[in-house]
């Protein structure tokens, strides 16, 4: 069984790498214009992703992991779409910067994802 502190320490084991990535793209001009928002993005991501890590890992083995799963998964969802809405609402900014923001949700439920099976499976 997995331990929160594993948990937290792999969460930014997977965000520094990516830190590093948004790091390099941020050199490029197409980049720039709303760098600003993708690295909000990336703080949400990385604080979203410990904030349900740390609820789900303590419901693995009770019979409300599915409750707690589904209902942390859409409050990340639901504040997610909140963000964009906002964003685009008040900064209609191109559309290309929804691709970070896919990408970095995408990175980050999927790691949630694979660990969280391991402990189911475990």
């Amino acid at each position: 069984m997995i331990k929160y502190r594993q948990f937290a320490v792999r969460t930014l084991m997977l965000a520094v790498p990516v830190f590093v990535i948004l790091g390099v793209l941020s050199l490029f001009d197409f980049f720039r214009a709303n760098l600003l928002f993708v690295w909000f993005c990336y703080v949400f991501f990385v604080a979203m992703t410990l904030f349900t890590g740390y609820y789900n890992l303590r419901s693995v083995n009770k019979p409300i992991f599915g409750t707690i799963y589904f209902g942390t998964s859409g409050l990340k969802l639901l504040l997610s779409f909140s963000i964009i809405f906002l964003y685009m609402h008040f900064f209609s900014p191109p559309k290309w910067v929804l691709i970070p923001f896919v990408l970095l949700f995408l990175i980050f439920k999927v790691f949630e994802l694979v660990v969280l099976f391991r402990q189911v499976k475990d």
